[in-house]
């Protein structure tokens, strides 16, 4: 939805209805129902991914601060929501409207170049917390279209620095992407924003360093890849260090971790593609409440699809025990009474876990043997 403010600046605001009183009557207000319902699944995957990133080691430091920096990111959603929703539904109106009538009406707009189509404001300063909303949006959304370029240029790294990169810290590459990474995402957001570049070029260049990325990885993955086939096939023969073909195997595990999660990202994005053209050209005109919630969706719950792939993609994540769906079935049956089965099912989770910690540290303490 593009605003005019005071005849003078353009502003972006990422959503296509506006003050839509339906969410708040029946049965409009199922799919509000429906909205909370997947902020809350976001928040729950969102925090157990954090919180296993931290408290599990399976990657190197550096992946885990930015993925869990990502992940943190989220929060700009939620507080942008928290904002936003009485806007969306109606129950607060932009006091600074131009047009008075659209007070009481609702508001409908995808975006457009045509200044008599956009929706005229006489100034934001009632209204500063609704556009700070806004931003927070395009913000995140932007972001986590850099998910890609981030962990391919990490992970190159840790190609580059195959021999020690696990031993070595190296915080400094971690801190280099944040600050290019989090540089270019609010330069970017404020020229979007502000409606200094057209869609389609604003599109192109996220598509683009996704292009970029994808291209990066694939040459990342394939020297790893080669340096554990060589591993494999001339054992005797391999001039690579054990770090070497420890980082190789953990680069491969990662990259395909990440293609599960490209593979999500792009049927989220052929949805969001075709919902984003069925509001540009009111294709299903009836659909509209709905077709607007699923590209909120498609902006705002991107965790919720992103931390599942990353946990149940690690062995280590899918079997720790913090709030796990087998830790709600087990309270569910105390409450109900079954007691007798919960040893059980507990001790065989714990010789699991175990079994899987005793597993990780041995790996760790003979790659660090190894370097001494």
């Amino acid at each position: 939805m593009i605003f005019l403010i005071a005849n003078l600046t353009t502003i972006c605001w990422p959503i296509y209805i506006l003050q839509n009183f339906k969410l708040v009557e029946f049965p409009g207000l199922l799919l509000s129902v429906l909205d909370f319902l997947l902020f809350f699944l976001t928040f729950y995957f969102a925090f157990r991914c954090a919180y296993l990133l931290v408290k599990v080691r399976v990657f190197h430091k550096n992946l885990s601060v930015l993925a869990v920096l990502l992940i943190f990111q989220w929060l700009e959603v939620l507080i942008g929501k928290i904002i936003s929703w009485p806007y969306e539904t109606g129950y607060w109106t932009l006091e600074e409207l131009t047009e008075k009538s659209l007070l009481n009406s609702t508001m409908q707009q995808w975006w457009t170049e045509n200044p008599s189509e956009m929706i005229k404001v006489d100034s934001f300063n009632h209204d500063v917390l609704f556009f700070i909303a806004g931003f927070l949006k395009i913000h995140f959304g932007l972001s986590m279209s850099n998910i890609l370029l981030i962990v391919s240029v990490e992970r190159s790294c840790a190609s580059y620095f195959l021999e020690d990169y696990e031993n070595k810290s190296r915080t400094w590459i971690a801190l280099l992407i944040i600050f290019f990474s989090q540089t270019f995402t609010m330069i970017f957001s404020i020229v979007f924003f502000f409606n200094y570049l057209s869609y389609v070029f604003g599109i192109s260049i996220i598509a683009i360093s996704n292009i970029g990325a994808v291209m990066l990885m694939l040459y990342s993955r394939h020297y790893n890849q080669k340096i554990t086939k060589i591993h494999e096939d001339y054992a005797h023969q391999s001039n690579y260090t054990l770090a070497a073909r420890f980082q190789a195997k953990e680069n491969m595990k990662c990259f395909e971790m990440i293609w599960k999660i490209v593979i999500f990202a792009l049927c989220i994005g052929i949805v969001g593609f075709a919902t984003a053209l069925s509001l540009y050209f009111h294709i299903l005109p009836e659909l509209d409440t709905m077709l607007n919630l699923v590209m909120q969706a498609m902006i705002n719950l991107p965790p919720l699809v992103v931390c599942p792939a990353i946990i149940y993609s690690v062995e280590s994540f899918r079997s720790y025990h913090f709030l796990s769906v087998t830790y709600f079935w087990e309270k569910l049956k105390v409450g109900h009474g079954a007691v007798d089965m919960m040893p059980v099912q507990k001790k065989s989770f714990s010789v699991k876990h175990d079994e899987i910690r005793k597993e990780t540290e041995t790996y760790f303490n003979q790659l660090a043997a190894s370097w001494i």
